[in-house]
């Protein structure tokens, strides 16, 4: 007996604190496998899910500029005195919520996940293909309901503002021959205005007729021009509200191989580099904005932004905690709307005149339109901006763009994606309607998109950042019990107190039994 128990004490002893010392020091790495397994974008994935149909709320906040004395500014050169209106406040169609749960097998090889679902938002993705080259293929339906509670104001409202066909018409007049400018002069003088008062519905998404387009589309027919005009109503998001095609095609790599390179854009609409700008800056990189790998270090994100045919960077800022769980934040900063002058990597997204700081050019993105995007108010602008209207008021706390990203996951955990459109009004000395008005970048709406994990899910998180935690805990607690088993081995066997007769103690005073 006293062979067999002194094996099987140094057996227990060696065991643990070989267990507790290879698991301990390699839990972490098992971990990380387990979870970029999990990550990883593949048709059986349980991420693949969760990413098809996004289960985190979001909404989106409109804010609309109206123009209180539009006949002065036309008459007078007045600078335009802005009313902000809103929010007008949308969130997408309700659907199924998925949500996840962990735990660790009993064996330790891995971890099981189990799913629920419940009432939420989503963000479907569409016409998937897995492509060979470790792709995905897919388009995007977002569906928008309006909000009248969480809103400030009616669709109803009126807004006043830029005449935005009879401003993008002027603007292509560039081009026109001598006759076609005769042409629309004669119908601008007639259907054309500076200014237009419209709802805050057809502004957004239900569009109105517009006796310019109707103009445009006869001219494309009768005398074979191309004008390239995809409507027939105008609205800044006319169009958008459950289709499946407005936000275009987009490939993005699946994680396959590298983590690192999970979510990142490969092509849209099946161009690697787009045609609307120059050089580096036509690139299609960074991720499209709901996948991200982990990203402990990075001092920075980018993402492709369809709405812009461009990606945009940001940097990081500081650390946050959204429901108790740590993430970093990143924020845009003055190098997202600086120009060629300030910043030389961004002089590749300008081909027409540059600009102060503040605003960039997405015109051949949209059609033609005199568009540039900005912060809202102009946040971060050079002076020159805000100096041409009365009303903005910039404010980093309501007008910053930020991305809060748990850094072992990748997973967002709050997203303010937050941009203005303005429209460059300025004298076109060949259109009549045109030729004596002021200079000034018009702030048109701003928006901003928002979404953040919920409590419930914030709660999941935490157990999944506490695993590798609470593993490596447990595997070193048993190289801890390990070595103290083979202390009292050794102590005993020092002592020689080991009894191996039949009756006797075996871990006894020394003395035989009586």
């Amino acid at each position: 007996m006293q062979s067999t128990a002194k094996r099987a004490l140094l057996g227990v002893a060696i065991s643990l604190i070989v267990v507790g010392a290879v698991m301990g020091g390699i839990w972490n790495t098992v971990f990380d496998n387990i979870l970029k397994s999990q990550l990883e974008l593949k048709n059986d994935s349980k991420s693949f899910t969760l990413w098809k149909e996004t289960p985190i709320p979001m909404y989106i906040e409109f804010y609309m500029f109206s123009v209180i004395n539009p006949d002065d500014v036309v008459k007078n050169k007045a600078k335009p005195i802005l009313m902000e209106m809103g929010p007008y406040v949308f969130r997408q169609k309700l659907a199924l919520e998925c949500g996840f749960q962990l735990k660790l097998n009993d064996d330790f090889h891995g971890i099981e996940v189990s799913y629920y679902c419940g009432p939420s938002e989503k963000h479907t993705k569409v016409n998937i293909t897995w492509n060979v080259n470790q792709t995905i293929t897919f388009n995007q339906i977002r569906r928008y309901h309006y909000l009248p509670e969480k809103s400030n104001g009616s669709l109803d409202d009126k807004v006043t503002n830029l005449n935005t066909m009879s401003l993008v018409v002027s603007s292509m007049a560039k081009q026109f021959p001598g006759s076609l400018v005769s042409l629309l002069n004669i119908f601008l003088k007639k259907e054309g205005s500076v200014f237009i008062t419209k709802t805050v519905r057809e502004l957004l998404f239900d569009g109105y007729n517009d006796k310019i387009i109707e103009w445009l589309l006869k001219l494309e027919h009768g005398l074979h021009l191309h004008f390239n005009i995809p409507f027939d109503k105008f609205g800044w998001f006319y169009m958008r509200n459950n289709s499946w095609s407005y936000d275009g095609v987009f490939n993005m790599l699946t994680g396959t191989g590298s983590i690192a390179h999970l979510g990142k854009m490969h092509s849209w609409n099946y161009y690697t580099k787009v045609p609307y700008y120059d050089g580096h800056c036509a690139d299609v990189n960074g991720t499209a904005g709901e996948l991200w790998p982990p990203n402990e270090n990075g001092e920075a994100i980018t993402m492709f932004v369809s709405d812009l045919c461009r990606s945009i960077s940001l940097d990081y800022q500081e650390d946050s905690s959204v429901y108790g769980v740590t993430g970093r934040k990143f924020t845009g900063h003055r190098e997202v709307v600086g120009n060629g002058t300030e910043y030389p990597d961004n002089k590749c997204f300008t081909r027409g005149t540059t600009y102060p700081s503040g605003v960039f050019d997405v015109s051949a993105c949209k059609f033609g339109a005199p568009a540039y995007m900005s912060f809202p108010n102009f946040y971060l602008a050079d002076p020159y901006y805000a100096q041409q209207v009365v009303g903005m008021k910039p404010d980093k706390d309501k007008h910053e763009f930020q991305i809060t990203l748990e850094p072992r996951t990748g997973i967002p955990l709050s997203v303010s994606g937050r941009l203005q459109l303005n429209l460059h009004l300025h004298p076109e000395e060949r259109v009549t309607l045109y030729e004596s008005v002021p200079d000034v970048f018009m702030p048109m709406l701003w928006f901003s998109e928002n979404a953040a994990v919920t409590e419930d899910l914030a709660d999941e998180i935490k157990v999944l950042l506490i695993v590798p935690i609470a593993g490596t805990g447990i595997f070193f607690g048993m190289l801890g019990l390990g070595a103290f088993l083979l202390l009292i081995f050794i102590l005993i066997t020092l002592r020689g107190n080991w009894k191996g007769t039949e009756g006797s103690h075996l871990m006894g005073n020394g003395k035989e039994a009586s």
